[in-house]
């Protein structure tokens, strides 16, 4: 369902998704250059980069053409073509170091300073200050107070249904996650507009005793604010991540 998924609009949403993440400016110089060297040069150790080239464009041909989609599927093949681009970098370092000598003497300015700085234009231009900032400068989203709630007074051995995955890395409790096919439909909502089918999903059918709606379901609305007024009772509010505890449903 995720990995093979022909569908001309999710081909797309994937395409302007690598054209917005810096994929074009970081990556696409660095495996251009690998092949197009490897094409004037027969030197050992070249083969290696032309194969991890190689890898990068079919993994990123699959989550274009196949995939569900989503940006995460992407990191891998993204990350590793930055590796190209600082091959390309380090080889122009070594281009400039060999023939700045020739360089007339009129001219005031150092070539290597010229692309340090360059370089640092580029990653400022290419957003990486805001980036930076919202990593510094990150609120606290209640994870930890949440994780703490849960370890000292939630049983291990009841349910809690939860679509975030990365309250289960700080606890021990049992949790219940949504199905794919859940989050398939929710998702398509949300990017196209697909209506989701009724009865999708009950997850009182497995039975949870505690709930937490965290970041991923208040954005895709999988717990419904009727459900969580009526069927249920606030205990924690914690930053992004809220702690119900579910009422029995009667047989």
């Amino acid at each position: 369902m995720h990995f093979l998924n022909l569908s001309p609009r999710r081909m797309m949403s994937a395409i302007f998704q690598l054209l917005g993440s810096q994929l074009v400016l970081f990556g696409l110089p660095g495996m251009l250059y690998i092949i197009g060297s490897s094409l004037q040069k027969r030197e050992e150790g070249e083969h290696y980069q032309v194969f991890l080239v190689a890898f990068t464009i079919v993994w990123l041909g699959w989550y274009v053409f196949l995939s569900i989609g989503w940006m995460r599927y992407a990191f891998v093949p993204a990350v590793m073509s930055t590796i190209f681009t600082a091959r390309l970098l380090a080889d122009l370092w070594s281009w400039i170091n060999q023939h700045h000598q020739v360089c007339p003497r009129r001219l005031t300015f150092d070539p290597k300073r010229l692309a340090v700085g360059g370089m640092i234009v580029m990653l400022i231009l290419s957003g990486m200050l805001p980036l930076v900032k919202q990593i510094v400068q990150s609120p606290d989203s209640g994870l930890r107070e949440m994780a703490h709630y849960l370890n000292t007074n939630v049983p291990d051995d009841v349910v809690i249904e939860s679509w975030e995955w990365e309250v289960d890395l700080l606890t021990d409790h049992t949790y219940h996650h949504p199905p794919y096919e859940v989050t398939n439909a929710y998702t398509e909502q949300i990017w196209y507009g697909v209506p989701v089918p009724p009865n999708t999903y009950d997850l009182q059918a497995f039975r949870p005793v505690y709930l937490i709606v965290g970041p991923f379901a208040k954005w895709t609305g999988l717990y419904p604010q009727e459900f969580l007024e009526e069927e249920c009772t606030l205990l924690l509010g914690a930053g992004e991540y809220d702690l119900y505890k579910v009422e029995e449903r009667e047989e």
